[in-house]
Formats: structure tokens, C-alpha cells, sequence
């Protein structure tokens, strides 16, 4: 697909991709995010069209949390609505974000993120606006540079209509929302094609209507508030694969590669080694070391190119027994486990600067397991099956009872 390019700073080519699938923009400056909101304005003074065939009715209110409530009304009557904001500003939306989520009304936030003003006020800095919104039900996506707004911005607008959930949209504030490059611009029809009119069909018909009244803002006692809550996981459940769906998509047009996790390394690694070393704070453990790698054979043996090994002295030391190149990789069960092991993972690093480290979270079935909560499960003669894999459960339930 040929592409034009032009000169643009991040908040332009947000303004941009974000105005061709905006009916109505409820909008108040605050920096770094205002010239989002201004070029939209403009844009839409001077009559141009979004991908619906009309301009943009820009609605410019007297704070932060007017422009959000702008935005949740508008949604509500079925007007797709976007806003722009930052810091403090964004904080001041919160209220407003958590009744957009919970009515899973598909707004899309675009925020060059800024430090939240502390004991000072400050224009650059951070992303705490953006971590300070991670509760309110908000999906999030991120961009590194300019040409990936321009690039990966439709996804947050086409994933929340056909997912049923806002997003917020953001990057650094200054650095990328202020930072001019050369970049290669969508062409409006492109954007057009990659929009499915069936979702937004959809959202308008379960507009605000006297015609088709709905229930909304009712209030629930917590045996139906809770499951109503319960009930949403489902969106949220398969809203990744909307994301990647509309990635792919982009892809095809572009001839990029993003997606929800791109692989850096080696492209030629080939075979996992899992390394099962001492333990020198554990004294007395449920299996020896041997022990230990003949369970990890049974369970990980069926497949080819998994293999066990053990190593008595430092980890950063093993994997310099591999010539062609190692990488660590650990799992995080809790946020509690990242501080430890990204200490660890630095201390390798500088035993081995040619070593990187990376991290995996667990599944969230998995978060809660841990071998002494095992040790005390099989102790109880607890059913095992939805913890331990099966090969090995008679092996930890004997060992269980004789240390009992």
C-alpha cells in the first residue's frame, strides 16, 4: 500500500487517526496533550470528514471532568467519542472512566502521558497518570514513537468497537507527543475498510433512545452488583484476541509486524534447557536434587527439544556453557516475586554482560502455587490433580506422608 508521508510531532498523528473514527470529541487542554485536542477542532472547522461522511462536532467544556462527562453522555447516545488529556487532567476523568467501562461503551482516551503533579507540578516525567487509570476498566495501548501512533492508533478505536471496551490510548508525553518525524500517513479509506460497520451498527442501536428505552445508572445490591461484575470478565477475556485480530489487519495494509508480543532474540533458538540447581536456603527438602530432575524428565520428557540439566555453581556461569548464546527466562508468580529476581537477573548481568533475562507472569491459575502450599495440600491427602501434573503426583503424595 502506498503511503504519503509527511513531518508530524505524536499528537498530530493521534489528532489524525483518531478523527476518522470520531463523531463527537468532548475536549479541555491541559499539557502535553492539547494539541491533539486543537487539531481536531481545526480539522473539523474546516469541514473535514471522518470515515462516516461528517465532520467532527467538537464539544470544548470547562474542565477535565467535563469534557469526560461529555464523553460518557455522548457515548451513551450512541455518538462514537473520543477525548485527549494528561496528568491531573486525566485523573480528573476517572469517575466518569469507571461508568464508561462498566456500560462497555467503546470511548477512546488518547493521553501523552505526564507526570501526576506531587509535591510539585511537572510538564514531562512519567507514566503515573497512565498507572493511576488501571483500575477503572480501561484497556490499554501503548506506542513508542511517532510513526506507531500513526500506525497502531485504529487499533485502540477498532478494537473498542468490535471488543465492547474503552481504551486508552497513549505514549509519552513530550518525548513522542512533541517529538517531530517523518512518517507515513494512513489514507482514510484504508481506515474505512478496517472498521466493522456491523459493531457500530450495533452500538447505535443500543443507543439512548425514547423509542427503545433502556435500564441504565440503576442501583444493585451486592448479590446481583457482584455477579453483573463477574459477568463482564468474558469481554475482557477475549479482547485480546480482537487486538491481534485488528494488528494483523494493519499488518496486511502495511506490511509491518506488531502484534501483542514480538519475539527479540535469537532467531535461531531452537531448545529450552530447564536448570534445576540447590537450593541453599532449604535444608531439609522434599526431594534431592537427582530426585528432582528424574520428576522434570517425566513430566517435560515427551518433548524434543526441552531437555534437564542441573549445575552446582552460579547461573550466569552455566549459561556461558553455551557458545552459541543463552538467555534466562523466569517466572513471576506475583508482583511480589519481580523485585528478587530482577535483582538477581542484574547481579547475572554483571557477571555475564552478554546475558539477558526475561520474565514471564504466570497464568492466574498458577499465581497462588507455590511448593510449600503443595508439601501442605498433599500432607492433608488434598486431591493434587489441580495443582501438580499428573506423571507426578503419587511420587509428591508418598514423599508427603513419610515426612509427616
Amino acid at each position: 500500500m502506498a503511503r504519503k508521508f509527511k513531518s508530524m510531532d505524536g499528537n498530530e498523528a493521534a489528532a489524525y487517526v483518531s478523527y476518522a473514527y470520531t463523531e463527537v470529541a468532548g475536549i479541555y487542554p491541559i499539557t502535553p496533550s492539547s494539541p491533539m485536542a486543537d487539531h481536531v477542532d481545526q480539522w473539523a472547522a474546516q469541514g473535514r470528514k471522518n470515515i462516516f461522511g461528517t465532520p467532527v462536532k467538537v464539544v470544548e467544556m470547562e474542565s477535565e471532568a467535563g469534557a469526560a462527562g461529555t464523553v460518557h453522555g455522548s457515548l451513551g447516545a450512541g455518538a462514537l467519542t473520543t477525548t485527549y488529556t494528561a496528568s491531573q487532567g486525566l485523573l480528573l476523568m476517572i469517575p466518569n472512566m469507571y461508568k464508561i467501562a462498566g456500560e462497555q461503551l467503546p470511548g477512546v482516551f488518547h493521553v501523552s502521558a505526564r507526570c501526576v503533579a506531587s509535591h510539585a507540578l511537572n510538564i514531562f516525567g512519567d507514566h503515573s497518570d497512565i498507572m493511576a487509570c488501571r483500575q477503572t476498566g480501561f484497556a490499554m495501548l501503548a506506542e513508542g514513537n511517532v510513526q506507531e501512533v500513526m500506525d497502531l492508533s485504529p487499533v485502540a478505536h477498532l478494537a473498542a468497537i468490535e471488543g465492547k471496551t474503552p481504551f486508552l490510548n497513549f505514549f509519552d508525553g513530550f518525548r513522542t507527543s512533541h517529538e517531530i518525524q517523518k512518517v507515513a500517513m494512513w489514507d482514510y479509506k484504508d481506515l474505512a475498510e478496517m472498521c466493522d460497520m456491523d459493531a457500530v451498527q450495533a452500538f447505535r442501536d443500543h443507543a439512548l433512545n425514547p423509542e427503545h428505552p433502556h435500564t441504565r445508572g440503576s442501583h444493585e445490591n451486592g448479590d446481583i452488583f457482584f455477579q453483573n461484575r463477574e459477568a463482564c470478565n468474558k469481554v475482557y477475556d477475549e479482547l485480546p484476541a480482537v487486538v491481534e485480530g485488528y494488528m494483523k489487519k494493519i499488518n496486511e495494509k502495511l506490511g509491518t509486524d506488531y502484534g501483542l508480543f514480538n519475539y527479540y532474540g535469537a532467531p535461531d533458538a531452537d531448545r529450552v534447557v530447564v536448570c534445576i540447581m540447590p537450593n541453599a536456603g532449604k535444608l531439609h527438602p522434599m526431594f534431592t536434587r537427582e530426585e528432582r530432575v528424574a520428576l522434570a524428565h517425566r513430566v517435560i520428557g515427551r518433548f524434543p527439544n526441552v531437555a534437564v540439566d542441573t549445575f552446582d555453581g552460579l547461573l550466569a556461569e552455566y549459561a556461558k556453557t553455551f557458545p552459541e548464546g543463552a538467555v534466562i527466562v523466569k517466572g513471576l508468580r506475583a508482583n511480589t516475586d519481580f523485585e528478587n529476581e530482577f535483582q538477581m537477573a542484574l547481579i547475572n548481568k554483571k557477571i555475564n554482560p552478554e546475558l539477558d533475562t526475561m520474565f514471564l507472569t504466570a497464568s492466574q491459575k498458577y499465581t497462588f502455587l507455590s511448593s510449600s502450599v503443595v508439601k501442605e495440600l498433599a500432607g492433608y491427602g488434598a486431591d493434587l490433580t489441580p495443582f501438580v501434573p499428573c506423571e507426578i503426583i503419587e511420587d509428591v503424595r508418598a514423599r508427603a506422608m513419610r515426612s509427616e
